[in-house]
């Protein structure tokens, strides 16, 4: 349980950082609606977000339930985004 928590934490922290080094984040926040701009500034939606996206599709995958694991990975992925 504790290896996909830290996959899962890594991935997403990592994948948000470029997202926002490469203005993807900024670029999707200007095209959006006015809801999923407003989600798209809020970092803890979107660790959230990430997180669950990159456990449901490990979990579909690997065929293991031990990676649906976002909830808990969410705050680890804050720690390392900020």
């Amino acid at each position: 349980m504790l290896w996909e928590l830290a996959t899962v934490s890594l991935l997403s922290s990592f994948l948000l950082l470029l997202a926002k080094k490469q203005r993807w984040i900024e670029w999707a926040q200007v095209r959006a609606p006015k809801l999923l701009s407003q989600l798209l500034n809020c970092e803890f939606c979107l660790s959230f977000w990430a997180n669950v996206l990159f456990s449901i599709t490990f979990c579909i995958f690997a065929g293991d339930i031990n990676w649906l694991v976002p909830l808990m990975a969410t705050p680890i992925t804050r720690k390392l985004i900020c």
